[in-house]
């Protein structure tokens, strides 16, 4: 009866191993590099061999760190397309980013922050309270080919993220979770059942 068990739970890590498939995340917080080492601070195919080009963007110190900048920034990524992008957006002036991201079969996903227009009434009611540090998160199936931030003034982004999911999304599903639940119900009526 033991082994039988121990079989049980072997299976279920299995499956569930199985389904929950790893991600091959890279990470790019910008720190590595010298704003003083780049030709007018602008930043091209440094991070080449992570996948991503920078088309526009300048390198500056900001207040955690180094952060990429300009009127505009636009980032392209190269080989396998990532499915999952996030990175960190602040404006110095409170205003609102607009950041669109691209890919294949015509995906096209538009984010925009909290904060202000300028040029409108405080009460405009699509003025917002600014918030620091806001976290932008784009996903597609697909893969995201390149992605741009603009504002009125000048956007900040900060800790790029991007990974790309082979196969299952990497979070467990309802479903799963549901059929693996009542599995180890089912598991254990049989098993108080033997025991009677």
């Amino acid at each position: 009866m033991h082994s039988k068990n121990g079989y049980l739970y072997f299976f279920f890590i299995l499956v569930f191993s199985f389904l929950c498939k790893t991600t091959n995340a890279t990470t790019i917080d910008f720190d590595d590099l010298d704003p003083n080492d780049l030709d007018g601070y602008q930043l091209r195919d440094e991070y080449a061999a992570l996948g991503v080009i920078f088309d526009a963007g300048y390198l500056i110190p900001f207040t955690s760190g180094n952060a990429v900048t300009g009127p505009g920034v636009y980032f392209i990524f190269t080989g396998e397309l990532p499915t999952y992008v996030s990175f960190i957006s602040n404006n110095i002036d409170g205003l609102k980013n607009s950041a669109i991201a691209k890919g294949p079969n015509g995906y096209e996903e538009h984010i925009i922050t909290e904060g202000w227009y300028r040029g409108t009434f405080p009460d405009d009611e699509r003025n917002t309270p600014y918030v620091p540090n806001q976290q932008i998160v784009f996903r597609s199936e697909f893969g995201i080919s390149s992605i741009g931030v603009s504002s009125q003034t000048t956007p900040f982004i900060d800790n790029l993220i991007f990974h790309y999911t082979k196969g299952v999304v990497p979070e467990p599903s309802l479903a799963i979770l549901f059929i693996l639940g009542l599995s180890g119900a089912l598991f254990r009526h049989r098993k108080l059942s033997c025991k009677k």
